[in-house]
Order: structure tokens, then sequence, then C-alpha cells
């Protein structure tokens, strides 16, 4: 068995680390297999002398319960968990992340390693056998899902919430279950053990609803003065006729041309003339100004339309129809809060156009999987993977996303020239590198350029030979806190 987890382990580490261009995605398939097959290993382990065996060997041995519970738990973290913290080193050095993430991305992936390392030991000293040990813990996984899905219902949470815990309170509840398995140990009663085991499982699950909602910070300082924009307003509050949406279109003027404006965290407070409040919160950001064309000086781009005229953007919110008659009565005023953050794109990656290209920074990879021609010009698949890490500027799984606009491009330096893509299609994946832990995405799709301009026609095989596939992340330079509220002359019964 271990000779099987060791190979299934080096097998994880080269998918990752020596991924094949030409291949397809890596998967959750090595990282899952792993789990699997280290939590079998380890309840084998557990097993051998396990602490609920009538006639277990080492009882009618001078041998202290603490000191074979603490053989096991040695030889886990050594061998178990060791053997492929080793690749996982070697897949974030792969992505090359940033100075000063490895050691606390390493924490992350033997916390959440470690926890279900941790809960397979307690069910497999709990059972007398292998057979008994899988379908207690297939049973105890399905009844735990079901309990935390009602859970998350009726606290109104989200899976991300419950999933992404604080790393102190992980690391509790390992701690926790290896009491758990050493009381075990030195006991030896099941009977009470199932007990205090499924009154900590209760525990595990109620948990994070103690834990206060997090609310997202700005990341950043704020907006420089230059950047700030010099109008942004409310300019029309209109009802749609036949709908339940009130819709408020945002001006933005006076923003930067090479850098875009977006509304995030956004929330509509409703305010009666009795001082009372009430307020809907969005469901996404809202880009208000940006995805500028010139971001590479010295280009000219194809399909380049010039400046761009002052930005009204479109919020649609669906307010309660109590809320709704008010505000058309002119009973309700509202108001829009929210933070303006600033962002602009920078190049992460310039690699040659050809298949089998790779490149890595900041916590990303990425290959050129094929290029090929389509009538409106060039097409490229692509294959990224990336890392995110609390300590990083940015995060590669939110800015520089795989869907961001004008964050690709082809350039041809030698005539001055560059041809903005978009991305389209694709798909995407995240459980872990090697071993789970810290927040990863893998995704594969296509680039293709924007259907306007002129004819792309003049893209010909020279064109193409001497350019470079250029890519450019969002970035976020500042945020302001905003609150916006229209005129009352500005809302349409």
């Amino acid at each position: 068995l271990l000779l099987a987890y060791t190979a299934v382990a080096a097998a994880a580490t080269a998918a990752v680390v020596d991924r094949n261009p030409m291949g397809t995605q890596v998967g959750p398939g090595w990282t899952l297999s792993l789990l699997l097959l280290g939590m079998l290993v380890l309840a084998v382990l557990v097993q051998a002398d396990s602490p609920g065996g009538g006639n277990a060997f080492w009882a009618t041995l001078p041998l202290r319960p603490s000191a074979v519970a603490s053989a096991k738990v040695l030889v886990a973290a050594l061998v178990i968990v060791g053997i492929p913290l080793v690749g996982q080193t070697a897949a974030l050095a792969a992505h090359d992340v940033a100075v000063g993430d490895p050691p606390g991305l390493l924490l992350d992936s033997v916390v959440s390693y470690g926890f279900w390392l941790a809960a397979a030991a307690v069910v497999a000293a709990l059972t007398p056998d292998l057979r008994t040990f899988i379908v207690a813990f297939a049973l105890a996984a399905i009844g735990s899902t079901i309990a935390l899905t009602a859970l998350m219902s009726i606290l109104d949470r989200s899976v991300d919430e419950f999933a992404s815990l604080p790393r102190l309170l992980q690391a509790v509840e390992v701690a926790g279950l290896l009491l758990l398995l050493a009381h075990l140990y030195r006991t030896r009663d099941v009977r009470r053990g199932a007990w205090v085991a499924g009154l900590f499982g209760a525990v595990l699950l109620l948990a994070p609803a103690a834990l206060p909602r997090s609310q997202p910070g700005a990341g950043v300082g704020p907006v420089p003065a230059h950047l700030r924009p010099a109008v942004l307003e409310i300019e029309e509050v209109r009802p749609i006729p036949g709908g339940a949406e009130v819709q408020l279109d945002v001006r933005l003027v006076g923003g930067s041309e090479r850098h875009e404006y977006v509304l995030k965290e956004p929330v509509v407070r409703f305010v009666t003339q009795g001082g009372s409040s009430e307020t809907v919160e969005l469901e996404h950001s809202y880009s208000l100004a940006g995805a500028p064309s010139r971001v590479l000086d010295g280009l000219r781009w194809f399909g380049e339309r010039g400046p761009a005229p002052p930005t009204t953007s479109a919020i649609q919110v669906e307010p309660s129809r109590a809320q709704r008659e008010a505000l058309v009565a002119g009973r309700a005023a509202l108001e829009l809060r929210g933070r303006l953050e600033v962002r602009e794109l920078r190049v992460w990656a310039d690699l040659p156009l050809e298949t089998g290209a790779t490149a890595a920074s900041a916590g990303r990879r990425v290959a050129v999987v094929g290029v090929s021609e389509a009538a409106h010009g060039p097409v490229v698949d692509l294959w990224t993977s990336a890392v995110a890490s609390s300590r990083s500027a940015t995060n590669p799984l939110e800015y520089g996303d795989v869907w961001g606009s004008r964050a690709y491009a082809l350039v041809n330096r030698a005539r001055g020239e560059a041809l903005a893509l978009t991305a389209a299609g694709g798909s995407g994946i995240g459980l872990g590198l090697v071993l789970p832990g810290p927040d990863t995405r893998e995704f594969t799709f296509k680039l293709e350029p924007r259907r306007f301009g002129p004819s792309f026609g003049l893209l010909d095989e020279g064109w193409r030979r001497d350019a470079r596939l250029v890519l450019l992340e969002w970035v976020p330079v500042g945020s302001d806190p905003v609150r916006l509220r229209p005129e009352p002359s500005h809302l349409r019964r």
C-alpha cells in the first residue's frame, strides 16, 4: 500500500509539474485519488493495532497507549503527509508563486489534508475491519453532507463560507480529532468513543455557523487623486414596466481611459419618510467604465474606436413590492452603496504564438495547446492553472479572470500592431494541485479576435509568425467607498 501510495503521489506531481501542453486538463482526479488512498492507508495502519479490538496484541505488551497512538500519528505525518507534501512544494514552484507565499500555502495543504486523515483515523479506530471502515466513513460523509446542506439553507449561508474556514479553526478541528483518537487508545471503549465522535462531529458542523459573515475588505489603498472620476452619479431611476425590477442608470465621466472602474459589493438601501430603511444586496459587481484598448504603448490596435464616451451603466435591483410602490409614490428614497475599485491591466505573460509555448508567473501557469485559423482570424487554444494566496497583492483567480475584457492580445512589435482577443467557450475545474488546501483553478478555453474593425486578412502568415501572445491581468490600484443618491427629479414614475 505504501508503494502504491508513493507511486500515486509521484504521478500526481508529474501531472501538475511536467504537464504536457498538448494534453487535456490535469483535473481533480489525482488529488482525489491521493486523498482516498491516503485515508485507506491510514485506516490499515490504525487497524493493525486497533484500540477497539478486544484481542489487540499491543495491549498485552508493556506499551503505553500514548506511545502506540503517537507512533501512528508520527508515521502519518512523515509518510502519508510528508511524501505528497514534497510534490506540493514542486507544484507551487512550477506556478512561480509570490515570494513568501509557499509556507502559508503548504500549511493550508497540511491542515486540509490532515483533517481528512484525522477523521479517517478516528473512524478506523471505531471499526473492526476495513470493510466496516469504508461503509462507516461513507455513511458519515453522506450524513454530514445532508446535514450541512440543510444547515446552509436554514442559515442562508453559501457553500464558500463553510468551505473557506479560517486556518486556525481548521487546525483546532484537526487537534480535536487527534485528541479523540488518543482518548480511544487510552480507554479502548468503542461505545463511549462512538458517542464522543458523534458529538464532536455535530460540533464540527455547527462551528462554521457561529462564525460572523466575512466582510470583504478593499485590499488596496484609496484611489489616487488623478484616477478619480469627475462625475459619478445616479442619472436616472426607473421602474421597469411589467416587471418587479427597478433600473438605476449610473453615469461615470472623467475617468482614466487606461483603467477600468468597477462597483464592488453593491447594496441598494431604501429609506422611508419615517426614517426606517431596508437594504437589497446585489449579486455581482458592475463595470462602470473601462476595457481600454491602449494598454501597450506605441501600438496600433485593429478595430480601435478611439476614446470612450461618457459611460452610463444599467444596474437592476429587485425590491419588494412594498419598496417599489413606496419608491414610485415618492414615500421612499434609495441610495446605492459599495466600493469603487479602479483597476489597470498589466502584462503577466509574453510567449510566442506556437503550440507548446509555456510561461509561469505569480501563481499562474499557462500553455498554448494549439493555434488554428478561422474565417475571422487566428484562434488560440489556451490552458491555464492558477493558485490563489491571501498574501499576494493580486488574486489570480479573480483579477486576470479568463473571461476578463481585453486581457489577451496578439502583438507584432516589429510592425507596431496589435489585435485584441476575447475568451470564448471553455471549462474550468478546481480541487487542488497535488494536495487539497490552497484555492486553485484550471481552465481550458479559446481566444478569438474581436469581430469588429478592418478585415483580419491583413494578418498574413508573416504577421502571425512574428506575433507574440500577450496575457494581461486586471490589478486593483485603489478603492474608495461610494454612496450615491439620485435627485428626486431623476426618478421616473
